[in-house]
């Protein structure tokens, strides 16, 4: 594996493999445990370059919406099932591993906690994820850590994804975050001056069906619908939004806050 796949491999390969996944030993560990998997998304895996005139057309429509925006190298991985993306020096990189389940694909060997991930989405969601990953590495948030801070720095991503791409359908937990929004924000506003990501962000282990993973994403998002929708200057107002120093400033100025009164 060192001498045939990542001697020889792409900078964004290299990059990935210190940042995510950090041993060859890990990643041959993880083969072996899982090789039905890995041998059945193969096939998908072929395809991820179909996927790029949509994944251009949407950068085209981002940055129509906002001039200044920019579009690092691209590179897709086939990792250890640990993440699905992420950013190095080389770009955004995509572990294609995590997003090529499809029904009928054994998850022999593959924790609950990320048999939740790969089983809730599909390689069709890959512009999705390419486009909200572009948009953190156009972020600049600085100052204190919160939850608040967090879900925006998570949601606005995801948010201008949707406006580039408004034919893909939201996550699951966003169509039940619709659902449930009032409860959502109840909860969420008694925590988000804290700085415990636990019931919001990346908790794929303790999810249920009452309340699912990464509803800090969807709250992140709505806030920064609101933002954008009540500002006149919609370039102005993404700009915003991929350079907080004040999340609190944000979710007043959104107005969002005042969709649920006390």
């Amino acid at each position: 594996m060192r001498k045939y796949y990542l001697a020889p491999g792409s900078p964004g390969l290299i990059d990935y493999h210190w940042i995510k996944t950090r041993s060859m030993e890990l990643l041959v560990d993880r083969i072996s445990k899982s090789a039905e998997y890995y041998d059945s998304i193969r096939s998908a895996t072929l395809t991820v370059a179909s996927y790029e005139p949509q994944i251009r057309n949407a950068f085209a429509k981002v940055k129509a919406l906002y001039p200044d925006a920019y579009f690092p190298d691209v590179t897709f991985v086939i990792g250890r099932l640990n993440s699905g993306g992420t950013a190095g020096a080389s770009g955004m990189l995509i572990g294609v591993d995590v997003w090529s389940w499809s029904e009928g694909i054994s998850l022999n060997g593959i924790s609950p906690g990320f048999r939740k991930i790969v089983t809730n989405y599909s390689l069709a969601t890959l512009p999705y994820v390419v486009v909200h990953e572009q948009m953190h590495a156009m972020q600049n948030y600085t100052g204190e850590d919160s939850l608040l801070k967090a879900a925006l720095q998570e949601g606005s991503a995801d948010f201008i994804a949707m406006l580039a791409l408004p034919e893909s359908a939201p996550p699951a937990h966003y169509r039940w975050g619709l659902e449930h929004e009032a409860a959502i924000w109840n909860r969420f506003k008694g925590q988000m001056a804290g700085k415990d990501l636990g019931e919001w962000i990346g908790n794929n282990g303790s999810a249920t069906e009452q309340w699912p993973a990464d509803l800090g994403y969807f709250v992140g998002a709505r806030i920064s619908q609101a933002y954008y929708d009540q500002a006149e200057d919609k370039p102005r107002a993404i700009q915003d939004l991929l350079n907080v120093s004040d999340p609190q400033k944000i979710l007043e100025a959104s107005g969002y806050a005042a969709s649920f009164p006390d």
